[in-house]
């Protein structure tokens, strides 16, 4: 459950999030090693370095502007 403008909300899934993150993960997976490790570092000084390991079952694309799952 979460407020937008004041309204409360509730979603079991939110596939912008996990869309943004798939696409972090697939570039990431792109770099060298060293450039691997510096975005591991960066990611890991606000403990955030788990993002990288966390992995979606089923695809997420973008179709008339919204995420759609595949």
């Amino acid at each position: 459950m979460f407020l937008v403008e004041g309204q409360q909300m509730t979603a079991s899934a939110q596939p912008f999030r996990f869309y943004v993150l798939k696409r972090l993960q697939n570039y990431v997976e792109t770099l060298s090693d060293t450039q691997r490790l510096e975005v591991e570092g960066i990611l890991s000084t606000t403990a955030m370095q788990d993002v990288l390991k966390f992995k979606l079952v089923r695809g997420i694309g973008r179709a008339n502007n919204l995420e759609v799952w595949q």
